[in-house]
């Protein structure tokens, strides 16, 4: 991962996208964008949820790959503190969904069909891998406002 100190001399192309859940898609909420910086422009750009976007803003950004914007994991505004990207996680709602999928592999376990608990087993595995890297991201970005903060005069 990489973290870059840029200022946005100019932002085009905003586009805020707000796709509400239903039955069968998992809902969408995040901003492309194009911005120029001082190493140039970068066009298509994508950040979760609808963070304040305006020129001149500096901002510590974090890259999943060196140099690489598509792959931009999020950022913390300079002057605000404010993190964009990963949301911070909803622990109650990851424990009720954890427990499920134990409590649904002590059932299946009992059961005639061993590979219903394999898949619960399964399912709470990927959702703890989910969580775990959701929670590591977001808080990178804590720690980076915890430093823009104290430096701050």
């Amino acid at each position: 991962m990489q973290q870059l100190l840029v200022t946005f001399v100019e932002i085009f192309d905003v586009v805020r996208v707000n796709r509400p859940a239903t039955r069968s898609t998992v809902g969408e909420k995040k901003t492309l964008f194009g911005f120029e910086c001082q190493s140039g422009k970068r066009h298509n750009v994508s950040v979760n949820g609808h963070p304040r976007i305006e020129a001149g803003m500096s901002v510590v950004a974090v890259l999943a790959k060196d140099d690489d914007w598509h792959s931009l994991v999020g950022w913390v505004d300079k002057a605000t503190g404010e993190i964009a990207g990963p949301e911070p996680i909803n622990l109650p709602l990851v424990m009720v969904a954890v427990s499920a999928g134990v409590l649904g592999c002590v059932l299946a376990s009992i059961s005639e069909h061993p590979y219903i608990a394999l898949a619960f087993g399964a399912a709470t595995i990927g959702v703890g891998v989910w969580v775990r890297r959701g929670a590591e991201l977001y808080r990178m970005l804590a720690v980076l406002r915890g430093r823009s903060e104290q430096r701050a005069p």
